[in-house]
């Protein structure tokens, strides 16, 4: 189940970064000064999903990128559903607390 859940997160991820780059023009000025490929992955690569940052525009895939500059890579899928939902939980709490 656990897999179920990194899979969806990191598919979040890809349409959340999409979506704020169609919405708020800082955001997407922003995207259009870096150029880097970054990959966010369990350890034995069973899972993963690559992001590509190039000139404003995103692109991602599900997969283990060939070269990515960047590697976030957890130990198992309940460890990175722990985390990334952690992190989560964290920012929608300073959200609410900063309306």
């Amino acid at each position: 189940m656990a897999s179920l859940k990194f899979s969806l997160i990191l598919f979040g991820l890809r349409m959340l970064l999409w979506w704020q780059s169609k919405i708020y023009k800082d955001f997407k000025d922003h995207l259009s000064q870096k150029q880097f490929t970054a990959q966010i992955q369990i350890k034995d690569k069973s899972i993963g999903r690559w992001f590509k940052f190039k000139n404003g525009n995103i692109s991602s895939s599900t997969g283990i990128h060939a070269k990515p500059e960047v590697k976030l890579t957890f130990k198992n899928s309940k460890v990175a559903v722990e985390l990334l939902l952690l992190i989560f939980e964290h920012q929608l709490l300073l959200f609410q607390h900063n309306e």
